[in-house]
């Protein structure tokens, strides 16, 4: 009785803090829309066919189980769960393993965090396979911090840390590659307007850093540069640039957590009050940003929900 007490008292403390930052109201209304996305068929695809692409449809299941779960829509929650739990899901692992380059990395390691959020035991160890090629592909790969969207090696070992939690022989060898990445010239936060990409390779470093080296370090690591301009992304010159100033929040949460300096939170309220203005603007252009760009910024939006950024947590399905 002590434990569930404990854990309602999380989840009112974690949704307030949630609903701090957006309404209950607009969160039904993301959910509503990425909804609607999964519904398309625009690939031939069993299950992950809706929003336009594969991994669309798979980080689109992500961030609808993840809302649902927030909003306590159950019956949306136990859909996709059975979804993940069906012979579609089967089958899609099936065509990872008989076409090896298909989604890697950028696909396959959003499937990681969408089978780690759904929580189920069975499915995961059907996913090792899918996990093992992920490990292999960034153990051998040389791409680094710089590298831009779908070849971003730090997205992989972010994931793949999230799945080896506990101590194991994958772990060290993903701290490892991780230390690699890391013993470079950090990406700037000025770079993310120059770039015309969607990730900003400035969060995903201090993710990484986060995960690898601890809350302390990375504390020291950013008092030690100065960012004096941490004004959002205005000019936006391509489609996946509309996904920048998203993806640059949860570079921002991760160093306000550490840090709990003001300057940083206040970015991220700046950055996320400019994202609200661009959905509006762009919520029904599917091509361009519906089936892709909000499931963006409910990931960080999860972010904010996460009580120790050093070790990232799914909890357990209810």
């Amino acid at each position: 009785m002590l434990i569930v007490l404990l854990q309602l008292s999380r989840i009112k403390l974690m949704q307030g803090r949630l609903f701090s930052f957006v309404s209950p109201t607009f969160l039904h209304s993301l959910l509503d829309l990425i909804g609607s996305e999964l519904q398309h068929h625009d690939t031939q695809h069993p299950l992950f066919h809706g929003s336009w692409d594969w991994h669309s449809s798979v980080h689109g299941h992500w961030a609808a189980v993840w809302l649902a779960k927030q909003l306590g829509v159950t019956a949306i929650e136990d859909e996709i769960v059975q979804k993940i739990r069906s012979a579609d899901f089967a089958a899609e692992l099936q065509f990872l393993v008989d076409n090896p380059d298909f989604e890697m990395p950028y696909g396959r390691a959003w499937l990681l965090h969408l089978c780690l959020e759904v929580g189920d035991g069975f499915v995961n160890n059907k996913m090792q396979m899918v996990v093992d090629s992920l490990l292999r592909w960034v153990t051998s790969c040389k791409y680094t911090v710089q590298t831009g969207e779908y070849q971003n090696p730090c997205w992989v070992v972010i994931q793949l840390l999230s799945w080896y939690q506990n101590d194991s022989m994958e772990r060290r060898i993903l701290l490892a590659k991780g230390k690699e990445l890391l013993d470079t010239s950090a990406p700037t936060f000025s770079q993310d307007a120059e770039r015309a990409e969607f990730f900003s390779c400035w969060s995903l470093y201090l993710m990484l850093f986060n995960l690898v080296y601890g809350k302390a370090m990375l504390a020291s690591f950013l008092h030690s540069f100065q960012h004096s301009d941490l004004r959002v992304v205005s000019k936006l010159s391509s489609i996946h640039h509309l996904g920048i100033n998203p993806s640059r929040m949860w570079g921002l949460w991760v160093a306000y957590q550490v840090t709990r300096e003001a300057k940083w939170k206040q970015a991220f309220v700046n950055h996320l009050e400019f994202c609200l203005d661009i959905h509006w603007e762009n919520q029904q252009k599917r091509m361009e940003y519906r089936h892709w760009v909000p499931q963006f910024l409910v990931f960080a939006l999860w972010l904010t929900q996460q009580d120790d950024l050093t070790t990232l947590s799914f909890p357990l399905r209810r």
